[in-house]
């Protein structure tokens, strides 16, 4: 009953991700039909890495709330422990994905109406630094966490 309890909030919490989990083979892809951006040898490599990154992240997040919801399920308390490692590179992921973000927003590079190829602050909620504070704060306090 008291797993049960458990099992409820971690869901309610830590809700069920439907992102895209096969970013990488789809950038690869766009990447040999010339199809993709940025065109500079420099912008690609960050943008393949921006990607690998927010895959990665999607794919950690998914696979702790696999294991916490195992955890509380089966009761093998190993679970913990991978959970907490896939939760840890997943924070970690985001961060050096925002930190890829800003590098291509520092490029300068747009799109075919003028644009921005990656919006302001003001228009992308994770690029504001209210935001990346936090997630650098949490990112810190999940790595931390095993050394207390």
């Amino acid at each position: 009953m008291e797993n049960e309890i458990f099992l409820n909030r971690i869901t309610t919490s830590m809700p069920e991700l439907d992102l895209e989990s096969s970013l990488r083979s789809k950038r690869v892809l766009g990447n040999l039909l010339g199809v993709h951006g940025p065109h500079t040898p420099r912008g690609k490599q960050i943008a393949d890495g921006l990607v690998r990154l927010v895959e990665k992240a999607t794919l950690e997040y998914k696979a702790s709330r696999e294991r916490i919801i195992a955890l509380l399920s089966e009761g093998e308390f190993d679970n913990y422990h991978r959970a907490q490692d896939h939760f840890e590179t997943s924070l970690h992921s985001v961060h050096r994905a925002v930190s890829y973000l800003e590098r291509l927003r520092s490029m300068g590079f747009r799109l075919p109406d003028g644009q921005p190829f990656i919006p302001r602050p003001r228009d992308l909620e994770i690029l504001r630094s209210d935001v990346k504070t936090k997630i650098r704060v949490f990112r810190d306090f999940a790595e931390h966490l095993g050394k207390c």
